[in-house]
């Protein structure tokens, strides 16, 4: 594609996604569809020539790049969610299962699910007869699935994702969630929330994190409408009835920093603890940190403890950290996932096994 007409495509569809009361809807959406499209060709070509690899740097003992180039995002991921299984699962008794988003160029529309699986969570792969990415891009190549998580139980693992769809007078976001007992066969998703946003407020339901306590599902969940981003809790008894939502209360951020993306798992029977990406309030697209919070109420409130991950020490990060996930594993010792950005703006999943100030 020339630069003149890529040129005309990016001006239709930054009009499409800032002004999109001044374009008819077919309009807008035909920008948005040729610049996904053009987008597309331009990533597939990029690392086709080869000129695509994490620098090579020597990280600290106990961090290292995931090789993730088994995904159709090129090897590029953000919002990791791992768990480990002691039991394992599917054809290869597989104990470790993960789901991230592919994000090629920092491209939502490639901003779809995988699941991968892994016998000691360094290594991973696609399952025999899977799919990459498992949950696939809209046909209508404008809207896009987000922010999955892993919540496993009774022999199933259930993937939770965020789903934004541009309609006649704005979006519909939902959460919605599938489950497996082979990590090949998934079933039909089912609907757990749903919100409807004007195109430009769609910071909702942003980041699902799923426990089970004494017999209720608790979910958290970062909602940034009007604005101002805070951390959700709510419960249900089935999964998909939820009730009660409310802001849980966080203390010990730094000054000027609010929620973005955030993760919880059960310590043990008394204590939660959450890995919080935080962004400074109105810069939404870069700095981005991990602190770690712990709570002893069921998640109603939160204490930050310990050092956060910073950008900027490492040239894989050097720009900016995305979503952290916590897991134990076969030895009780923690293990930290997480993305992060360099200054050329591809992403990168680590896996840090040390130094975690838990």
């Amino acid at each position: 594609m020339n630069k003149f007409k890529r040129e005309a495509i990016r001006i239709g569809m930054r009009a499409a996604v800032r002004f999109p009361a001044l374009l008819p809807r077919a309009l807008a959406k035909y920008f948005k569809k040729l610049w996904n499209k053009n987008q597309l060709e331009n990533a597939r070509a990029l690392y086709a020539a080869g000129n695509f690899s994490p620098r090579k740097e020597e990280l600290p003992h106990g961090m290292r790049i995931l090789d993730l180039s088994c995904t159709s995002g090129f090897g590029e991921s953000v919002h990791p969610c791992a768990r480990y299984i002691p039991e394992g699962i599917g054809e290869g008794r597989w104990r470790y299962v993960m789901t991230l988003t592919p994000l090629p160029q920092g491209i939502e529309y490639f901003e779809n699910p995988e699941f991968l699986v892994s016998a000691d969570g360094e290594e991973w792969r696609l399952p025999r007869g899977g799919k990459s990415p498992l949950i696939p891009a809209p046909s209508d190549w404008v809207g896009y699935n987000s922010d999955p998580a892993l919540h496993c139980e009774g022999g199933k693992i259930y993937l939770i994702y965020r789903r934004s769809e541009y309609m006649r007078s704005g979006a519909s976001v939902r959460l919605l969630v599938t489950e497996t007992e082979d990590c090949v066969k998934w079933s039909a998703p089912s609907i757990m929330m749903e919100e409807f946003h004007g195109e430009r407020e769609l910071a909702v339901l942003m980041s699902p994190s799923v426990v089970r306590r004494g017999g209720e599902y608790f979910l958290w969940y970062v909602d940034g409408a009007g604005g101002v981003f805070s951390l959700m809790r709510a419960r249900s008894g089935d999964m998909l009835g939820w009730r009660e939502a409310s802001a849980a209360e966080i203390s010990g951020l730094p000054e000027g920093v609010e929620p973005w993306h955030a993760e919880v798992i059960e310590k043990d029977e008394s204590e939660l603890l959450m890995t919080l990406c935080y962004q400074r309030a109105g810069n939404y697209k870069s700095d981005r940190g991990i602190a770690f919070a712990s709570s002893r109420d069921g998640g109603v409130s939160w204490r930050v403890f310990g050092d956060a991950i910073e950008p900027g020490k490492y040239h894989f990060c050097k720009k900016s950290l995305y979503k952290g996930s916590l897991l134990r594993d076969e030895r009780g010792a923690f293990r930290l996932y997480f993305s992060g950005q360099d200054e050329e703006n591809h992403w990168f999943t680590a896996l840090k096994s040390s130094g975690l100030p838990l």
